[in-house]
């Protein structure tokens, strides 16, 4: 528990060097806390050294969703011939989609603004945080002497070690929800929902997906009921492979 100082006056336009807590890192976690604390009546500042929002915003669950409700409305006009329904030969813009995930990630972004944070109290610094001494963080050329400080630096993934993965293309998930072009096939490694449901988005906007995993498909789910699962997937043109072991990566 922090218990709040009364700030010291700082000139116009600078941050204040010595607030109650310094929050790293301005994704969902920093910036809950962010509030959190302001809410309590703590100076705060926080640093982030790319987009506030971090990768839930940029190549996480909102683009996603942007990605897969696109291909939702393909598949619900595809399918509807069957129901009597048919009108001009569907197709899909890849560019439209595009820019339909950036439309909804920029609208998304507006909530973690710099100017709603500094509306809330809290205080954006734009740059790389690092420890120059146990008191002190330089955020860009700004030094912070903070009462406490919050890491929320995120992760990110990293790339298995598959012998050859070097000698080929790679990917990663803010890669394909960039759609800068139509890969002639893109492989997915895993079997988790993410992975399933994201091959499926693609599957359905014309991109042609294989999903290979050494596991099961789904293995936290039900199997009976992820094999229903897995089943209609293939039906809709995935391809999945399970139980298969990756000895090496080649063109």
């Amino acid at each position: 528990m922090v218990q709040a100082r009364t700030p010291a006056p700082q000139p116009d336009n600078q941050p204040d060097t010595r607030p109650d807590i310094c929050v790293v890192g301005a994704g969902p976690g920093g910036f809950a806390a962010a509030l959190s604390a302001v809410a309590e009546g703590a100076s705060v500042v926080l640093v982030e050294k790319g987009s506030p929002g971090g990768a839930n915003l940029m190549a996480g669950t909102i683009p996603s969703k942007a990605l897969l409700a696109a291909a939702d409305i393909y598949e619900s006009l595809r399918s509807g011939v069957a129901l009597g329904v048919s009108g001009a030969p569907l197709q899909v813009s890849l560019a439209k989609v595009r820019e339909h995930i950036v439309a909804v990630t920029e609208a998304a972004g507006r909530s973690v603004s710099p100017e709603r944070l500094a509306a809330e109290g809290v205080t954006l610094l734009a740059g790389a945080a690092r420890f120059v001494d146990p008191n002190t963080i330089m955020a860009g050329e700004t030094a912070i002497r903070p009462r406490r400080v919050v890491l929320a630096v995120g992760s990110r993934p990293a790339a298995p070690d598959l012998p050859g993965l070097e000698t080929v293309e790679t990917v990663s998930v803010a890669d394909v929800l960039d759609l800068g072009r139509k890969p002639a096939h893109l492989l997915i490694l895993g079997g988790g929902p993410y992975v399933l449901e994201l091959a499926q988005g693609l599957t359905r906007l014309g991109i042609d997906t294989s999903v290979i995993a050494e596991g099961p498909a789904l293995p936290d789910e039900d199997p009976e009921l992820a094999a229903l699962v897995v089943d209609r997937l293939r039906a809709e043109g995935v391809r999945i492979r399970t139980g298969v072991k990756i000895a090496s990566v080649a063109r």
